[in-house]
């Protein structure tokens, strides 16, 4: 027990049952299960920092000027209309041979 507890305190208490069972097999050759490790740790109140925040998707400047178009895209219905149905029948024709 003193052992997990040096290990979790050295770990600056970010160590968790993985972690320590890890140490005390390959650091001190100490043969102990995994699982016994994890429910000695919960017996004696022994927690890891898990509380990672979560970082949310890109916000984009509404201010922002967009940037130039390098691709010289078209937004037209009509284009896109034409377009599809050609690339979609050469498709079904490949998967049909």
């Amino acid at each position: 027990m003193e052992v997990i507890r040096d290990i979790h305190a050295r770990s600056r208490q970010t160590y968790g049952s993985p972690r320590v069972h890890a140490e005390l097999l390959l650091g001190t050759g100490v043969r102990v299960g995994r699982k016994r490790v994890g429910r000695v740790m919960r017996e004696h109140g022994i927690v890891s920092v898990h509380c990672r925040r979560r970082r949310g998707c890109t916000w984009s400047d509404p201010h922002a000027v967009p940037s130039a178009d390098l691709v010289e895209r078209h937004d037209d219905d009509d284009e896109r209309e034409h377009v599809a149905p050609a690339a979609f029948g050469q498709f079904f024709v490949l998967l049909d041979k």
